[in-house]
């Protein structure tokens, strides 16, 4: 028989006891691991108060750590600081020659992004257009539209920013079983590529699935619905500050409240593709380029975000 299984002393120790220390040594090693039976406990994130936050220019990490922190934190706040981020070389500092320089490098690369942005086709006059259309049009007829006018969007934006020459074309892409031919296609590649946020993403999917609520149940008849109304709540909420500064405190009906937040929808994933893209391209954050500055906001975003408070106050009446 082995010395092991008799228990004879290996080194001045038994065996067993040498096996024993074995396994003790081994259950903690996988306790250390992330997967296997023994896991180790998990650390609680602290959740900071707003006095924690850094009061120094924000960089993109910042700006992700405090909204994963505070997400009811208001996003004109953060926009100030991303001001003042760029008043401040980008976050980069001024405490040396190279800190200095590669903020201006930085800074370069941003005015870049923003000369495209510049150039953008935001097609005002189809937007308003459809938002004229969607006020007026029944509930069912409102969904259907303005998810229409998002998947025009998401065309043009793919079109002007993805040049390259492929077999069939753009017909043969977007058509048929090609690789853009759903919506549900162009608003993953967007995600993926970078192009939209995150916010704006999500909230497609959820005008789709208001969209598909109508267009293929019959037993939906409207906003009220439990099924439409659920969907609408879960459209991100940025009424909130022009409906103050609209002065209108009357309690929102599902209706207005949707055609507020798909409204909203579609201009940001404009805004998305008039700035991602190139921002992904120069490297540099696309909350940087997206300048809350009024004065420094190109001619055609202006545009757009009047539109949109146009659309705002002829909902709200």
């Amino acid at each position: 028989m082995s010395a092991i299984a008799i228990g004879v002393p290996i080194s001045g120790r038994s065996a067993i006891h040498q096996v024993a220390t074995f396994r003790l040594c081994w259950r903690r090693a996988r306790s250390s691991k992330p997967t296997g039976s023994f896991r180790a406990r998990k650390r609680t994130e602290r959740k900071r108060p707003l006095s924690d936050i850094p009061q120094r220019p924000l960089t993109e990490a910042d700006y992700s750590a405090i909204v994963r922190h505070h997400p009811t934190l208001p996003r004109r706040e953060l926009s100030m600081r991303l001001i003042n981020s760029e008043k401040n070389n980008w976050g980069f500092g001024t405490d040396d020659r190279v800190n200095t320089v590669a903020g201006r490098l930085y800074g370069h690369h941003v005015g870049i992004v923003r000369e495209e942005a510049a150039t953008y086709d935001i097609q005002a006059e189809r937007l308003r257009k459809t938002f004229s259309t969607a006020r007026a049009e029944a509930d069912r007829s409102a969904a259907i539209l303005l998810f229409a006018m998002a998947e025009d969007v998401m065309s043009h934006g793919l079109k002007k920013h993805l040049r390259g020459q492929v077999a069939g074309g753009w017909e043969g892409i977007c058509n048929g079983n090609g690789l853009l031919a759903t919506a549900n296609d162009r608003m993953t590649i967007l995600a993926l590529l970078g192009w939209v946020s995150p916010l704006v993403y999500a909230d497609l999917r959820i005008m789709k699935s208001i969209r598909n609520c109508f267009a293929h149940n019959p037993d939906v008849t409207g906003f009220d619905d439990n099924k439409s109304r659920g969907f609408i709540s879960s459209l991100s909420p940025r009424e909130k500050d022009a409906l103050l500064a609209a002065r209108a405190d009357a309690p929102l009906t599902a209706r207005q409240l949707y055609l507020l937040r798909a409204g909203s929808t579609l201009t940001q994933l404009i805004h998305n593709l008039a700035i991602g893209p190139a921002a992904r391209r120069e490297h540099v954050s696309p909350e940087h380029a997206s300048t809350s500055d009024w004065e420094q906001t190109p001619a055609n975003l202006k545009e757009l975000h009047r539109l949109e408070a146009e659309h705002y106050i002829l909902v709200v009446g």
